[in-house]
């Protein structure tokens, strides 16, 4: 209920001001959540995506970081609608043992989860501590949640 909340607004808010220590931290982030139940093969894999993206995003003579910076900035709404939307549908697997019907309308089941990451991103970018806001209200979210749950 609370550690959920930082990984997941790391993993899906924190790059959407673009800076290439987010994007690194982001996606370390996401490869250490969504493999925690292998930490040895997790932990391996970070390292070598920290060095790779570390050589690539900071090396000069590649230009991966202006490319990716001027994606950021000309298709914006890409990069925000898709992150958005990844979060809600991550939330997917929120839900055991689906039939086959379920699976098929699990987007749907998703919806909330799709709107609450669309309300997160635009606090992450209109407020200077839009990051640990979200993160606050994705705690309070998450608390009602399961309070309500378990009445």
């Amino acid at each position: 209920m609370l550690v959920a909340p930082f990984y997941e607004e790391i993993m899906f808010r924190l790059p959407l001001i673009f800076d290439k220590k987010y994007i690194i931290i982001s996606i370390s982030i996401a490869i250490l959540f969504l493999n925690k139940h292998d930490l040895i093969f997790a932990i391996i894999l970070l390292v070598v995506f920290i060095s790779i993206s570390t050589f690539l995003l900071y090396n000069k003579k590649i230009k991966l970081s202006n490319t990716l910076e001027q994606f950021w900035t000309n298709h914006f709404n890409i990069v925000f609608y898709t992150l958005c939307i990844s979060f809600g549908l991550l939330h997917i697997f929120n839900f055991k043992e689906m039939t086959t019907a379920q699976a098929i309308l699990s987007p749907l089941a998703a919806f909330p989860q799709i709107v609450m990451g669309l309300f997160m991103g635009y606090v992450r970018i209109r407020f200077n501590n839009g990051l640990i806001i979200a993160i606050l209200l994705h705690i309070y979210q998450n608390s009602i949640t399961t309070l309500w749950l378990s009445i």
